[in-house]
């Protein structure tokens, strides 16, 4: 259980033992599975019968037993638990002792340290005692390393796995959302350095490839929107030159000449039309690995604009506490989630 450390029965564990060796030291470890339960059993049941409604339920039930109990058991629970004192002490210096022959430590004095479980649970006190029962399950855990049970089939142990990992998410979702309402206090205060610190420390080192990638998006998705947009937008085009064409003195200059000055202007309109259209078509012309809406020049806009909101931050210092209190608000909305409710059946 915390040994890494050696459970008390893994003592027994060695490399060269032979097979007779093996098997006595598995019946020592199965009679230590079954003295402690023992114990532990009737350390459970003597608690209860100390209590009055108990022991009442007893005498009307099972009078001959209550006497029995009462006179045998109850009034020399204390000698009895130190019989099962004496034996688990002597387990744990037999233990001690084939630790230090074996050198499994690197101190002779480790041992008592490593299993401090065992050593508590020889206290014949009420509130040592139960640490009996963790002697049993590092004895079961040492047999489950050597392949001789497997106690994942066992019913308990799924019962108590599901009962662990709830108690352990309840938990760790508990601290979490603990120490995420206190960060969202401090940001709704406006006390908090959080947004700052997130300016200086994450976007301000990773401007150059933040810059590149947003260029690259932007590119992108002017030159996706642009090819499903393309007839509308060359509409609009022709539609603004005829309105400016229409607006302008040269052109209701040219327009007034003669016989000709409406061919000129149609002219002049069908020119600008088409070149405005090349000229579009040639700067949205997008393809992923190419420069796109200028080459550099849209990748300078785009550090232009993260370089003001990183150097601004001194002046401005709020710009994005709303914003990171709404993504605090979303993890804790996600903290409080009981995944263990949506698993069930």
């Amino acid at each position: 259980m915390n040994e890494s450390p050696t459970p008390p029965s893994s003592r027994h564990a060695r490399p060269a033992a032979s097979r007779l060796e093996e098997q006595l030291l598995l019946l020592w470890d199965v009679a230590i599975i079954v003295l402690v339960s023992a114990n532990l059993l009737l350390i459970l049941f003597d608690s209860l019968f100390m209590f009055a409604p108990f022991q009442q339920l007893l005498a009307e039930q099972w009078p001959r037993f209550y006497a029995l109990y009462s006179e045998r058991i109850h009034a020399d629970f204390q000698r009895i638990d130190l019989l099962f004192v004496a034996i688990l002490l002597t387990d744990v210096l037999l233990g001690w002792a084939l630790a230090a022959w074996q050198r499994r430590y690197e101190r002779w004095w480790f041992y008592p340290f490593v299993h401090w479980y065992d050593v508590l649970g020889c206290i014949p006190l009420s509130g040592f005692r139960w640490l009996r029962i963790l002697r049993v399950v590092s004895i079961l855990f040492r047999l489950q390393r050597l392949g001789l049970i497997d106690v994942r089939r066992w019913p308990a142990y799924g019962l108590l796995a599901r009962y662990y990992s709830i108690a352990i998410e309840e938990l760790s979702d508990r601290i979490v959302d603990n120490v995420l309402a206190g960060v969202q206090s401090e940001l709704r205060s406006g006390a908090s350095q959080l947004p700052d610190r997130m300016v200086k420390q994450v976007l301000a080192p990773r401007r150059e490839a933040l810059a590149s990638a947003l260029a690259a998006r932007i590119g992108g998705t002017a030159s996706t929107v642009y090819r499903q947009r393309r007839s509308e937008i060359h509409d609009y085009i022709a539609q603004l030159v005829q309105r400016t064409i229409a607006h302008n003195a040269a052109a209701q200059r040219i327009d007034r000449l003669p016989g000709i000055g409406d061919a000129i202007v149609e002219l002049i309109e069908d020119i600008l039309v088409s070149a405005s259209r090349d000229t579009i078509d040639e700067l949205l012309a997008y393809h992923p690995g190419e420069p796109a809406l200028g080459g550099d020049l849209l990748e300078k806009i785009v550090r232009s604009v993260i370089d003001d909101i990183v150097d601004e931050r001194g002046q401005q210092p709020r710009d994005f506490g709303p914003a990171l209190d709404d993504v605090v608000a979303l993890l804790r909305q996600q903290v409080r989630r009981k995944r263990w409710l949506e698993a069930s059946p």
